[in-house]
């Protein structure tokens, strides 16, 4: 949710253009995401590799987004690289976090 939140918001308050395939991409990484922490702070017994697989995606959506905009395929302005930078650096704490959560948890 924050994900696509932070996409519409960055949207109107910045004045971005609205990328169509864009919208398409974040919803979907958002729907993986949410699909992830639903299975989390539900206590699933697969909790673990669906939100992995939730930050994985939602890494893989904001990397083609850098690829797209480095290719030229989009507007590429300073508040869209740095929304990018930004999402990926939260994406890989939240990975970081997974990955080091799960092992506490294994150890006890």
């Amino acid at each position: 949710m924050l994900f696509n939140m932070s996409a519409s918001l960055s949207a109107d308050f910045m004045n971005l253009a609205r990328i169509v395939p864009a919208a398409i991409i974040e919803t979907i990484c958002a729907l993986f995401l949410f699909w992830g922490s639903i299975a989390t702070f539900g206590h699933f017994s697969r909790d673990w590799p669906l939100a992995l697989i939730g930050n994985l995606v939602a890494s893989g959506g904001v990397l083609l987004g850098m690829a797209a905009l480095a290719a030229g395929r989009g507007p590429r302005t300073a508040s869209n690289d740095i929304y990018h930078r930004i999402m990926l650096v939260l994406i890989g704490a939240s990975l970081l976090i997974l990955f080091f959560g799960r092992s506490a948890l294994q150890r006890n």
